[in-house]
């Protein structure tokens, strides 16, 4: 979905919770702006319906929207617990966390939180899976690509890159967070396969590459 639509999403969820639903109230709540051709868009994907003054989310939308917040409230309970990061790096973070995360750290993050119910700012935090089976054990970690064995599948989760220049090595070789990569071998030089693609690489690179094993 594109990121948009989300921002939007969350607006009305957080709008709805206020009891507002009015279009100006959403707009307010929005870092995006809003406009007629994106509504309609988003009524076509059916995601919200809209009258002349408000706006709301179908079951679809409340869906996507839900995981949002969860996604966003959970990064600032996560950073103002482990970090006692202030309101502004909390929602600066925040906001970029909840579009990149991925569900098997999501939740990660939220199991080693003890499945908290509301974030800093005492919003209820939108319960998950893990939280309905009370999960006390973490099982995805997050592996350096020359840590992983021939053979094997894993998807992006980040680059450690320390520069431009290095985040521009990745983006060269047209790998992203979320790409999948089938693992070859890892000696003398690391391969790897995506998208009918197959390239090779230094390990210094390839130690700098973190997935989520599949």
């Amino acid at each position: 979905m594109e990121r948009k639509f989300e921002e939007v999403l969350e607006a009305i969820y957080v709008a709805n919770e206020e009891k507002n639903n009015s279009l100006n109230s959403v707009k307010h709540r929005c870092h995006v702006e809003i406009t007629e051709d994106m509504l309609e868009q988003m009524q076509k994907l059916q995601l919200i319906v809209k009258n002349r003054q408000d706006v709301f989310l179908t079951q679809a939308g409340h869906d996507h929207a839900s995981k949002i917040v969860r996604r966003k409230r959970l990064a600032e309970t996560l950073l103002f617990n482990s970090l006692q990061a202030g309101n502004e790096q909390l929602e600066e973070v925040s906001c970029e966390f909840e579009h990149e995360i991925y569900p098997e750290i999501e939740e990660s993050i939220c199991i080693l939180l003890g499945h908290p119910k509301s974030c800093p700012h005492e919003k209820p935090i939108p319960a998950g899976d893990c939280c309905t089976r009370k999960s006390t054990e973490i099982h995805q970690k997050l592996v350096p690509l020359t840590g992983m064995k021939e053979g094997t599948t894993g998807r992006i989760a980040y680059f450690k890159a320390k520069d431009d220049v290095s985040k521009g090595i990745y983006e060269d070789m047209g790998l992203k967070k979320g790409t999948l990569l089938e693992v070859g071998p890892l000696s003398p030089a690391v391969v790897v396969a995506f998208n009918n693609r197959k390239i090779a690489m230094d390990k210094e690179v390839g130690k700098n590459i973190y997935l989520i094993p599949q």
